[in-house]
């Protein structure tokens, strides 16, 4: 597969079969690329993790996977047709083009307005089984709880996209060194820091901690726009 990093904690995932899902896309409106996206994944209400999600639709023929709050909005202040709006959960699996999503818990709040109204909605968690069998970790925002092993035990993530600080005008939900710990919880192959505000040196504390934590975990710092590839021979596959 395909990782690009977009910015912030938005990325783009292309799998081995050609699907691209696009998680969080707030991208500050530059998505003239992004002819094809086929999921779109977003974790809560929040500017900078909604983003770009209603000119992306309109330009793109993408589904979206969202919590119910998020769907009645796109449906009613937007206009975006059901059919292309799939809601979920927390500990619900949604299927789509081969690829499967699970929702789990995280410990934050989806708070936006909407149509002179505030909605409060589900911030949600993603763990991604792509076709291959490969599982990436997108744990949207959240601060450090013990769940994290539970991910970790029970879903076991090849990839994890920690959260390591703050948004540019707000406050962060994990410092470097509880995301270290969380990854830790978590054990996957790599992780990838997301979600500090651009210049800072959020990610280097985060893969300085995490090293000296479990340096079998490959910690890789992604520029914005920039793309890697992750392959693992799989000799087992745990269930969804």
């Amino acid at each position: 597969m395909i990782i690009k990093y977009l910015g912030h904690s938005a990325f783009q995932i292309t799998t081995e079969r050609g699907v691209d899902i696009l998680i969080d896309p707030f991208l500050k409106g530059k998505i003239e690329s992004l002819t094809k996206v086929d999921l779109l994944l977003v974790s809560h209400g929040a500017p900078d993790h909604f983003g770009d999600t209603v000119n992306i639709l309109r330009q793109t023929n993408a589904k979206v996977v969202c919590d119910p709050s998020l769907k009645a909005r796109l449906m009613q202040e937007f206009n975006i047709d059901e059919a292309r709006l799939i809601f979920t959960v927390w500990g619900w699996v949604r299927e789509e083009m081969g690829i499967k999503i699970r929702a789990v818990e995280n410990r934050h709040i989806s708070f936006y307005r909407s149509g002179g109204s505030y909605l409060t909605g589900l911030p949600l968690s993603f763990v991604i089984y792509l076709e291959n069998g490969l599982k990436i970790f997108h744990p949207g925002d959240t601060s450090i709880f013990s769940d994290f092993k539970l991910i970790g035990e029970l879903y076991r993530p090849d990839v994890a996209l920690m959260p390591v600080g703050a948004a540019e005008d707000g406050f962060a939900e994990m410092s470097p060194a509880e995301a270290a710990q969380a990854t830790l919880w978590i054990r996957p192959d790599l992780a990838i820091p997301m979600h500090y505000i651009p210049g800072d040196d959020s990610p280097d504390k985060f893969a300085q901690i995490l090293n000296l934590l479990a340096p079998e975990i490959k910690v890789i710092v992604m520029e914005p726009s920039s793309s890697l590839s992750y392959s693992k021979i799989l000799s087992i596959k745990y269930p969804v």
